[in-house]
């Protein structure tokens, strides 16, 4: 029977139960940005020596994935949407990935200023012929260190971990990140955009008080929803609030205008809050399949996998359907990782699952309100969504562990969209989810 002892804030983001049954060893995450080193896994890309773009390998420390881009467009004055990236990454971490760039600037003049940055290194700089997109990367390769544990961490680390090897992998959950580490709310306001109630998307982003926050951005937030004072909480809004301060100009220049105020964000972060609302779904999806003891791992009729492709990616729109015909032959392929067993991340064109697991996605769909028409939106068309199908469960390639003084080091490898928090609350079940930001 799995565990659903889960905090009220992680229930809330659809990760309702644990897989595990053993307790955790409690901790927290991130006590420094050292404790949390992410390395990207990337694609190789060609070196072309007169290329029109410019590949850079940065490191950076402490840095939110679009603010860090924002800064860089600015200062080589370029739009943040031309910073081609692979994925976002953690902001209280360390963290390296690859970025190309499109500007005929000279290498070392790009090195110079992105070096320039506060907490950004460059390991790397080269011209090349080719952009990335999103989701260009084989994986991200963690060393995370859990301070604060209990005493008996080390028991409890192997029990949970003798338990999901059993399983052959962990619950594939969409991490707390994925809806805002502080303000874990993008997933509702993506809900209110599909729902075209836009002025209420905006008052929810920018207006809404959460706990956790900057004193000076709470007393603009209550502010701004008791007074509807635009100008004033654009005053108000403190610089380093890069995003809702854009957000704000843009009301104050085009009153009543909130369509266009999240056009003013980069496209990738405005299509963030629909992703989240599609992820707390397939969250919500795969908590149910757990409650009811169904494997996440292996197939049942109904099911619908994935095979394994290169380059590997634990998302599809298109899969098998698992009958009393193919069953075997398809458990057998799950069993070797070969093929995954996916659950709905819904959207307009996507295959939904048949007998118990089509239930359970019809039942949460029917519950949000929601249809694969609502994921069609014609006042923003860049927000529309086919859905995709993904991985319920997700394997973990362990490189090493080792413990301290009350401290856990972990080191391991996931493939790519793949949360190491979703792997971490396993083994930690704590009762504060902001120990796991």
């Amino acid at each position: 029977m799995p565990r659903n002892d889960v905090p009220e804030l992680e229930k809330n983001i659809g990760m309702e139960v644990y897989l595990t049954d053993y307790p955790g060893f409690g901790g927290r995450l991130r006590s420094s940005p050292e404790d949390f080193i992410v390395e990207e896994l990337s694609y190789d890309l060609p070196r072309v020596d007169d290329g029109p773009f410019v590949a850079l390998r940065i490191r950076a420390k402490n840095w939110e994935t679009f603010r860090l881009f924002d800064r860089i467009a600015r200062k080589l004055g370029l739009r943040t949407s031309q910073i081609h990236f692979a994925g976002t990454k953690d902001k209280r971490a360390i963290t390296t990935q690859l970025i190309v760039i499109p500007t005929r600037r000279k290498l070392e003049k790009v090195v110079e200023t992105v070096k320039s940055i506060k907490n950004v290194e460059v390991l790397e700089a080269f011209r090349t012929n080719k952009l990335i997109r999103l989701g260009d990367l084989y994986g991200n390769r963690f060393t995370i260190t859990v301070r604060d544990v209990s005493e008996d961490a080390e028991e409890l680390f192997y029990k949970n971990k003798e338990q999901l090897d059993e399983y052959h992998g962990f619950p594939n959950f969409y991490g707390v990140q994925r809806f805002g580490s502080i303000r874990p709310i993008s997933h509702i306001v993506g809900k209110l955009l599909l729902m075209r109630r836009f002025e209420e998307a905006f008052l929810t982003l920018v207006a809404k008080p959460y706990g956790g926050e900057a004193p000076d951005v709470l007393e603009v937030r209550k502010y701004l929803l008791e007074t509807r004072d635009y100008e004033g909480a654009y005053r108000m809004m403190p610089d380093r609030m890069i995003f809702d301060k854009r957000m704000l100009e843009h009301l104050v220049r085009h009153p009543g205008d909130f369509i266009g105020a999240f056009r003013s964000l980069p496209k990738p972060l405005r299509i963030i809050y629909i992703y989240a609302y599609q992820s707390y779904i397939f969250n919500r999806i795969l908590s149910e399949r757990i409650r009811r003891g169904l494997p996440i791992m292996e197939p049942i009729e109904g099911d619908i996998v994935i095979p394994l492709v290169r380059p590997i990616t634990l998302e599809m729109s298109q899969g098998i359907y698992v009958d009393k015909w193919n069953i075997d032959k398809i458990r057998k392929k799950v069993l070797e990782g070969k093929a995954f067993v996916t659950g709905l991340v819904p959207g307009t064109s996507v295959l939904i699952a048949k007998g118990e697991q089509g239930e359970i996605e019809r039942k949460i769909l029917e519950k949000e309100g929601i249809s694969p028409k609502d994921f069609v939106v014609p006042n923003m068309p860049e927000l529309t969504s086919e859905g995709t199908r993904r991985a319920l469960g997700a394997p973990v390639t362990w490189i090493s562990w080792k413990f301290g003084e009350r401290a856990v080091t972990l080191s391991f490898e996931l493939y790519k969209g793949c949360y190491a928090t979703s792997l971490l609350r396993e083994f930690m079940k704590t009762k504060d989810i902001k120990a796991y930001a």
